[in-house]
């Protein structure tokens, strides 16, 4: 399918350097903005590693966006909607509450939480960025580039001229190496186990069919001392992620029995905890997702990010007429994105520590008030709980799943985009695209564009 352009915006030339849920992201919101897209991944096929075997966990600024691109009702088809999350503890197996997502507040929100496999999301971007006219080259490794000339050297020896590099390559990858001018960054390694067990196993055990039969169940923490683990639903199978790959069989009696279900050894997906980047671009080089703002492993705000990375940045190159615009705009796509995934790491990690406690006074205490919420029926996300008290959970809520990629561009581009071009003399686009717009017949063949 050929791109579609925009009228009067200059249709650039993008390299994407990864085909991870960012590269897929940018492939998608920047040929929707009228740009011709290369997508160059040095692995042979798109289920190249083991993170296709897990889950994702989609929350409302997530789902949003794919609802913007128009691809809710086959999401719909390969997610389950989350209800809500059930809490407890991890040696015990004590339910210390269920909370609910209140419609009300979904409304508000515009969007739902939703559990998908990892694989299925994948596949799902990765079509749409084909037929949106991305073209995709595997074993098609980089091994070198330069950002300032925008020129990618593949390993072949083939070289690609362009306007931008978008380098989504992930933590361990070249463009996060050459933006921090070392192939050694120190960071704690992390380990994330990940399996999948079938819903049909699950209900033939009486003690675990309260897995899909709770009412709020489609989403379950078990939180314990420096340990934790997470379950939640996909068409057909529970994902359930740990820390450590026996950690399941020392917990209560449902997590043992639940991993005497374990089909196989869970598959271990090392990420690194490594610092937010203060500088993401270098001459025509972006960095975005893990390669920019790597989270804890079971962060799904590392799936959120790494999608509203992709979208900020169609955004802001949805209103470029001239070359010479290039560096302000992803300079401003940096000063945008940047405040967004460091509040976003600080957020993530608390949560993580919040649910994996020692063995302290402030544990007991987190104990104590989620079974008093329990006891006296308080659920913190309704919408009568929120309404009266300045409770964290609400103002989670607005901050990270309200958050709405296109409002803080277009906020940016009101406050100082505008003021910058006029100052210039510069023409000003108000940078709003949809599909319904026309389409040009500029297709280039494999050939064509590598000889750029």
């Amino acid at each position: 399918m050929a791109v579609k352009q925009r009228p009067g915006v200059l249709p650039l030339k993008f390299v994407v350097i990864g085909t991870g849920i960012a590269g897929l992201s940018a492939a998608i919101s920047l040929c929707k903005a009228g740009h011709r897209v290369i997508v160059l991944e040095k692995e042979a096929s798109l289920d190249h590693d083991d993170s296709t075997r897990g889950g994702c966990r989609m929350t409302p600024n997530i789902t949003s966006i794919l609802h913007k691109w128009g691809l809710q009702e086959k999401l719909d088809q390969i997610s389950v909607r989350s209800k809500g999350i059930s809490l407890m503890l991890f040696d015990s197996g004590e339910h210390l509450g269920k909370y609910r997502w209140q419609d009300e507040v979904m409304k508000e929100l515009g969007a739902d939480f939703a559990f998908v496999r990892y694989a299925d999301l994948k596949r799902l971007l990765y079509e749409t960025a084909l037929e949106q006219g991305a073209s995709f080259y595997f074993s098609a490794p980089v091994a070198d580039l330069d950002p300032y000339a925008a020129r990618i050297v593949l390993e072949s020896g083939q070289s690609i001229h362009c306007d931008v590099i978008v380098g989504a390559d992930g933590v361990d990858g070249l463009t996060r190496k050459l933006m921090i001018g070392s192939d050694f960054e120190i960071g704690r390694e992390t380990a994330k186990r990940t399996t999948i067990i079938s819903k049909e196993m699950i209900l033939t055990d009486p003690d675990l069919a309260y897995l899909y039969k709770h009412e709020y169940g489609s989403m379950l923490v078990w939180m314990g001392k420096e340990c934790f683990a997470l379950g939640f639903h996909a068409v057909g199978f529970l994902i359930l992620l740990t820390f450590q790959e026996y950690l399941i069989f020392s917990g209560g009696k449902g997590l043992q029995k639940l991993a005497r279900l374990v089909p196989s050894p869970p598959t271990c997906v090392t990420t690194g905890n490594r610092e937010t980047l203060e500088e993401w671009i270098t001459g025509r080089l972006v960095i975005i997702g893990n390669a920019a703002h790597p989270l804890p492993p079971t962060s799904p705000q590392s799936l959120g990010l790494s999608i509203e990375d992709g979208a900020a940045l169609a955004r802001q190159f949805s209103r470029v007429r001239y070359e010479k615009q290039i560096e302000d705009f992803l300079s401003a796509f940096e000063d945008i994105r940047i405040p967004r995934s460091a509040a976003m790491h600080a957020k993530e990690t608390g949560i993580v520590q919040y649910m994996s406690m020692q063995p302290s006074e402030e544990q007991e205490f987190r104990d104590q008030l989620m079974r008093a919420r329990r006891d006296c029926g308080t659920n913190p996300y309704s919408v009568s709980f929120m309404s009266r008290t300045n409770c964290p959970e609400w103002v989670d809520m607005v901050e990270i799943y309200g958050y709405c990629v296109d409002d803080a561009v277009d906020d940016w581009w009101a406050h100082w985009g505008m003021l910058n071009e006029r100052a210039r003399g510069t023409t000003v686009l108000l940078g709003n695209y949809s599909d319904s717009e026309a389409s040009f017949a500029r297709s280039e063949t494999h050939t064509e564009y590598l000889s750029m």
